[in-house]
């Protein structure tokens, strides 16, 4: 009975000390260990609305832009509007941001929009220029700007955007431009 009580004592007084010794510790880490960042693609979202508040990039809307050729320029590459190939992602286990071009989807409220990206986050953009050509003559160009600053060890996105030379949308990654036709 004795040595039953010593092999328990002993067992529970060796759990109790591993318990101890590899407990985490909520401080920093320790000195030339760095922390990774992963970013938020970019990805720059349209909405197109008529004179009377008309959606239109909804396919049943009279005077819809949904069913016209649609195209993005982007650094002397265009993409056409829902025309992404799945051999243009990447292949990798990290998470990196996939161009898929501009594409339609439905949103929350109801409403249809485009979105165009995505870019990735990390890098930085200057005065860049994305055209959109709507398929009957007319065309918006957006142009952003987007960086990462860092304040200490935390990051900050520094960002506009520009529809026509007019800003529109600051300090985000995921801008919502209304463009008014």
């Amino acid at each position: 009975m004795r040595t039953t009580f010593k092999k328990i004592f002993c067992l529970l007084a060796c759990s109790i000390a591993s318990f101890c010794f590899s407990s985490c510790e909520q401080d920093d880490p320790a000195p030339g260990i760095t922390k990774e960042w992963d970013f938020y693609p970019i990805e720059i979202y349209l909405t197109l609305t008529g004179e009377n508040g008309a959606d239109l990039l909804n396919p049943e809307t009279p005077g819809s832009y949904a069913a016209l050729a649609t195209t993005a320029t982007f650094r002397d590459k265009t993409y056409v509007k829902d025309e992404f190939k799945e051999d243009d992602m990447q292949k990798t286990r990290f998470y990196m941001p996939t161009m898929y071009g501009i594409r339609t989807f439905l949103r929350n409220d109801g409403r249809y929009a485009l979105v165009f990206g995505e870019l990735d986050q990390a890098m930085i953009y200057n005065d860049e220029k994305l055209t959109i050509d709507w398929g009957n003559g007319t065309q918006d160009v957006i142009t952003f700007s987007s960086r990462i600053k860092w304040k200490g060890d935390t990051p900050k996105n520094i960002s506009s955007y520009k529809l026509n030379g007019k800003e529109v949308a600051k300090d985000t990654s995921h801008p919502t431009i209304d463009i008014r036709k």
